[in-house]
């Protein structure tokens, strides 16, 4: 994701890329070199932060890794862009809130397809009432996932400083399926397919409904079919419910 944003920002003529941090040095290697410029590659993100010539900042760690940079980061007076879900835990997305407002920096989540010109235009046509009133409305994912299998605990690949990304994780032996794209699979690290994902399309119903945090919330699913060492759920069903505004008799949506 971090290479993915790279690839955009370095596109615009009044941005100058100028470091880059990675606690598995081939990812770094690779991010400087799809950079203009040979940015300075740091090991530790901190000592990235003690720089003074840095304006702003892009977190695109796995979720664990979310909230301590992005605190840091407006604590060392940066502007902050943070790829979604903004934190691992509820408690840390209330720190990383009450950091960006004693700041007062410019601090952003990523939801990536939320400045779509046709999402823009699915919310005007929702809140200009010609739907009538909307009182349940569905989002759903199908995927196409096969079993990761169960791969033996192993050394970390080299050049990868494990300790590091583990961070404020529960210390664990190296394991395979653990790392990069599919950490988000263990409870440790992410939140499965519903903080990976659903955010895109549960986004839209939220924001044409001009809604706030739901009242209840239910959910119900596992993971029945898939041989792997995995945890979350790979079939999950979500129901929430919320307060009736203009827009809606008490909301309710599901989210697969």
């Amino acid at each position: 994701m971090g290479s993915g944003l790279l690839n955009i920002y370095k596109g615009f003529p009044d941005v100058r890329v100028a470091a880059v941090c990675d606690v598995h040095e081939p990812h770094a290697r690779r991010a400087q070199s799809a950079a203009e410029g040979k940015p300075e590659i740091y090991h530790d993100f901190r000592k990235l932060l003690d720089r003074k010539d840095i304006d702003a900042v892009v977190i695109a760690t796995p979720d664990h890794w979310h909230a301590i940079p992005t605190i840091l980061a407006c604590q060392a007076g940066n502007d902050m862009y943070c790829v979604k879900p903004l934190t691992h835990r509820i408690v840390e997305g209330r720190a990383v809130v009450a950091a960006a407002e004693k700041s007062k920096r410019v601090t952003q989540m990523g939801n990536l397809i939320h400045p779509g010109e046709n999402y823009h235009r699915v919310v005007e046509i929702v809140r200009s009432g010609i739907l009538g009133t909307i009182s349940k409305t569905r989002v759903w994912i199908a995927a196409d996932r096969s079993g990761l299998g169960k791969p033996a605990d192993c050394d970390p690949p080299a050049g990868c400083d494990y300790e590091f990304w583990l961070g404020p994780a529960p210390l664990r032996a190296f394991n395979p399926n653990r790392f990069t794209f599919n950490w988000r699979w263990f409870w440790d690290y992410g939140g499965g397919l519903l903080t990976d994902f659903c955010c895109h399309i549960v986004d839209l119903v939220h924001w044409a409904m001009e809604v706030d945090a739901p009242r209840t919330v239910a959910a119900t699913g596992g993971r029945f079919a898939l041989v792997d060492n995995c945890e979350t759920p790979h079939t999950l069903e979500v129901a929430y419910k919320y307060e009736q505004n203009a827009h809606t008799q008490g909301l309710v949506r599901g989210a697969r």
